[in-house]
């Protein structure tokens, strides 16, 4: 099993980026009761489509799309965006952040990174 800085495995980073993840997720904005993780993740693909697809950008790639729609902050999940502390999240998960280069492209990547995570964790919950 690989090991990652500060001795995390990959299974320990997934299941910290997971939870970071279902933790960040809220529906009271939106006056929605969720009680269970796939309804969590099935909330913010469901608010994601509602809000930001539309016609013009509809057929181009949903986890770029996905990025972009958490860069603007939406209310349904709350994504972490201040460079510091997405560079201790990253540490906390196991990311080398050493180097000014490693935390440039932390920070530069992060919502890509999140919007992978989260698309992974959604396949995940609707198996």
């Amino acid at each position: 099993m690989k090991t990652l800085q500060n001795n995390i495995t990959r299974a320990q980073q997934t299941a910290m980026i997971n939870a970071y993840l279902l933790n960040s997720i809220d529906g009271e904005n939106y006056g929605v009761t969720l009680s269970t993780d796939k309804d969590k993740v099935n909330f913010v693909v469901s608010t994601f489509t509602s809000e930001f697809l539309h016609h013009n950008n509809r057929n181009g790639n949903r986890q770029q799309l996905f990025a972009d729609y958490l860069s603007g902050l939406p209310s349904c999940i709350n994504i972490e965006f201040r460079n510091y502390a997405i560079l201790e999240l990253a540490e906390a998960w196991g990311s080398d952040v050493s180097t000014e280069k490693k935390r440039d492209f932390i920070c530069s990547n992060w919502f890509n990174y999140i919007s992978c995570k989260f698309f992974q964790l959604h396949a995940k919950m609707n198996k």
